[in-house]
Parts: structure tokens; sequence; C-alpha cells
């Protein structure tokens, strides 16, 4: 038997591929936003996120991952020193944020960083609490 008749020989499951086509069609789709976007389960947990996101915010790379909490993501960026407000005070604003999050009514909301970026952020919550947030930060 040649190489090619083993694998054609070898069966698939069609709702595990279906699965998989279905899960890179919502990762290409996620990735062609032009906004940052990342996807939070009900225990604020990212579930997903684009790689807008990840150029929008450089300095969260180590940090933003599949499975880390909404809370240790605004940790990292407080202590990164972009957010001239949570400046000797991180702890305080990570709790101000965290709050605002579980409302996530798609209220815009504003953070100036150190830079004199402004971003832009709306989140919301879905009908089994889950969250997704849309990030847009100004040209400045």
């Amino acid at each position: 038997m040649t190489k090619s008749e083993t694998i054609s020989s070898v069966k698939t499951d069609p709702a595990k591929d279906l699965l998989i086509q279905e899960n890179t069609m919502l990762r290409d789709a996620l990735n062609a936003i032009s906004d940052g976007f990342v996807v939070f389960d009900a225990d604020d947990v990212v579930i997903a996120f684009n790689k807008k996101h990840q150029e929008l915010f450089p300095s969260l790379a180590p940090s933003l991952k599949i499975g880390v909490a909404y809370k240790d993501l605004l940790r990292a960026q407080a202590e990164s020193g972009q957010i001239e407000v949570a400046r000797g005070r991180e702890e305080e604003w990570v709790q101000e944020w965290a709050e605002r999050h579980q409302v996530a009514d798609g209220t815009p909301r504003e953070q100036i960083f150190a830079n004199g970026k402004i971003m832009r952020l709306n989140e919301y919550r879905t009908s089994f609490g889950a969250s997704w947030l849309f990030e847009r930060i100004s040209p400045t």
C-alpha cells in the first residue's frame, strides 16, 4: 500500500471536519475586523482574540493568551505604565475597570494612554454570560 492510499483510507469524522472548518472561518473573520476584539467566557477568561488587538497592545503580548483572566490582562496593562491614570494606583484602577466590565452594556468608554492616544472601548454581554469587546485607538 502506498503512502497516499494509506492516507486516503483513514476515516475522517464529518462532524469534526465541520467543526475545524467553522473554527477556521471564525478565526479568519475575527482577524478581518479592523478593531481590536477579545471574547471572554462567563468566568471572564479569554477564549478568543484577533491580531488587531495584539497590534494595539504589543506590551500585552506575553500576557494575552487563551485562558488568561480579564483582571490579569488589566493588571498587566496597568503595570506596563501605558495608562497614566493607573500609575501609583494600579490595583484600584484594575478594580474600577473590572467593575465596569461586569456591566458590559455597550456604553462607549475611553482610556487615555501615556502617549496621548485614546482607546475607545465598547463591551457587550452575550445571553450565556460571556462578554466581548471592541477597541479602537485614535491615530494621535
